[in-house]
C-alpha cells in the first residue's frame, strides 16, 4: 500500500462511504465490496464475512463515518456541484 496505516485506513473509510452514499449500498454490502473487490494487498479490511453476525465492524464503520464525514459532508457535496474550471 505504501502509505501509513492511518492513511490506508482513511482510504478504506472514504471508499466504503462512497459506496454507501453514491452507489446506495448498505453499510454491510459496502464493507463486503471493499474486502472482496476493492482492497489491494496490504490494505486494511473490514473483515466482515458472508456469514458474520457480529456488528462490531459495522459499528466501527458507522462511528468513523459520523466522526469524520458528518461535519464535512455538506462541504464535499458542494464541491461536486461546482462547474468545471471553478475553484
Amino acid at each position: 500500500s505504501g502509505g501509513s496505516y492511518l492513511s490506508d485506513d482513511m482510504v478504506r473509510l472514504r471508499a466504503t462511504s462512497a459506496l454507501v452514499d453514491f452507489v446506495g449500498l448498505s453499510n454491510r454490502e459496502a464493507m463486503r465490496a471493499w474486502d472482496q473487490d476493492i482492497a489491494t494487498l496490504g490494505m486494511p479490511l473490514w473483515d466482515i464475512g458472508p456469514t458474520s453476525t457480529t456488528q462490531s465492524p459495522e459499528t466501527s464503520f458507522t462511528n468513523s463515518r459520523r466522526e469524520v464525514f458528518r461535519p464535512r459532508k455538506e462541504f464535499y457535496l458542494r464541491l461536486l456541484e461546482r462547474p468545471p474550471g471553478r475553484s
